[in-house]
C-alpha cells in the first residue's frame, strides 16, 4: 500500500512539473511574438515620417549673438526678478525650517521639564518616606531610651530606700559573680 501511495506522489509531482514547464514555455514564446510584433510596428511608425520637414516650436526665444543694449538690459530685468522671486522662497524656506526647529525644541525642553518634574517627585516621594521611617524611628529609640532610663531611676529609687543593714545582709547572701575572664571552676567528678 505505501508502494502505491509513493508512486500517485511522484506521478502527481511529474504532472505537475510537466504543467509548469509547458505553461512558462506558452507564456514565454507568446511575450516574445508579442514583442516582435510591438518593434515592428514601432519600425513601420518611423518609416512615415519626413525627416526632411524640421517641426518648428513657435513659443521658443532665442537670444541672438548680436544682441542690443535693450536686449540686454530686458534680459538682466528678467534675471534680477528671478532672482527675486528664488531669494524670496528661499527666505520663506528658511522661516519654515527654523519653526520647525523651534517646535521642535519646544516640544524636547517641554518633555525634559516633565521628566525633570517626575524625577522631582519621585525623589521627594522618597525623601518623605525615608524622612517619616527616620522619624518613627527616633521616636521609638527614644520611646525605649526613656524606658531604660525610668528604670534605672526606679532602680535607684528603690536601692535607696532599703536600709543599710538589709542591704549588706542582701549582699552578704547573694554569691559573688565571676568575671568572664576567670575560668571557671567545675567539680571533680569521678566514674
Amino acid at each position: 500500500m505505501g508502494k502505491n501511495i509513493r508512486h500517485l506522489v511522484g506521478f502527481t509531482l511529474f504532472v505537475g512539473v510537466a504543467a509548469a514547464a509547458y505553461s512558462y514555455y506558452k507564456q514565454y514564446h507568446d511575450f516574445h511574438k508579442d514583442l516582435e510584433d510591438d518593434f515592428h510596428e514601432f519600425e513601420d511608425d518611423e518609416d512615415g515620417v519626413d525627416e526632411e520637414k524640421p517641426v518648428q516650436n513657435q513659443n521658443r526665444n532665442y537670444v541672438s549673438l548680436h544682441a542690443d543694449k535693450d536686449e540686454f538690459s530686458v534680459a538682466a530685468k528678467d534675471t534680477f526678478q528671478a532672482a527675486k522671486g528664488m531669494a524670496s522662497s528661499g527666505v520663506e524656506v528658511l522661516k519654515d525650517v527654523g519653526h520647525i526647529i523651534a517646535d521642535n525644541l519646544r516640544d524636547g525642553s517641554s518633555a525634559a521639564g516633565d521628566t525633570a518634574k517626575n524625577a522631582a517627585d519621585k525623589v521627594k516621594g522618597t525623601a518623605k518616606d525615608a524622612a517619616d521611617k527616620v522619624k518613627s524611628t527616633a521616636k521609638t529609640t527614644a520611646d525605649k531610651v526613656k524606658g531604660a532610663f525610668r528604670k534605672s531611676t526606679n532602680i535607684e529609687e528603690e536601692t535607696e530606700e532599703i536600709p543599710e543593714e538589709e542591704s549588706a545582709e542582701a549582699s552578704a547572701e547573694e554569691p559573688e559573680e565571676k568575671s568572664g575572664d576567670e575560668p571557671e571552676e567545675k567539680p571533680d567528678e569521678e566514674s
